[in-house]
Order: structure tokens, then C-alpha cells, then sequence
């Protein structure tokens, strides 16, 4: 009997730390699919980054082509939403579990 009752302990210790082992999966693919989704957020904040550039640079050549001067608003409100894009991609970052 003592034999049934050792197998019995071992089956139970066994089965224990293969819920364990498995609930430690499920949540590390839990975080897996976090950083996937956050590194796809901060992609799109990148993308906006660089087409806001893109726009900024082209504003500024036909101004200075037209003008010679290249000071104004609009310049300084495409440098604020690439600052804003910059502060989410931050904020991102640190949402990644770690």
C-alpha cells in the first residue's frame, strides 16, 4: 500500500507543477502578445514621424524656394506633433511588460 500511496503523491506533485508550468506559459504569452501589440503602436507612431518630416522638409524647401525665409507656424506646429508622437512612443515604451 505504501508503494500506491508514494505513486499517488508523485502523480499529484507531478500534475501540480505541470499546472504551474502552464500557467507560467499562459502568462508569459499573455506578455508576448502585449509587446506585439504595443511595438505595433509605437510602429505606427514612427510612421507618423517620419511623414510629418517628410511634409515638414517639404513645407520648408517650397517656402525658402518662394521666400528665402524659412521661419513660421506651420513649421512649428508640424515640430509639436512630431514632439507628441515622440511622448506616445514613450509612453508606450514603458507599458511593455518587463
Amino acid at each position: 500500500m505504501a508503494l500506491f500511496d508514494k505513486l499517488g503523491e508523485l502523480a499529484k506533485n507531478t500534475g501540480e507543477k505541470a499546472g504551474a508550468l502552464a500557467k507560467s506559459a499562459g502568462e508569459k504569452a499573455g506578455d508576448l502578445a502585449e509587446v506585439v501589440k504595443i511595438n505595433s503602436q509605437i510602429g505606427d507612431q514612427r510612421k507618423k514621424i517620419t511623414e510629418i518630416k517628410e511634409e515638414l522638409a517639404e513645407h520648408y524647401w517650397l517656402k525658402f524656394k518662394a521666400e528665402g525665409d524659412l521661419a513660421d507656424e506651420q513649421a512649428v506646429s508640424l515640430c509639436k506633433l512630431i514632439a507628441l508622437c515622440e511622448s506616445e512612443i514613450a509612453e508606450l515604451e514603458a507599458k511593455k511588460p518587463h
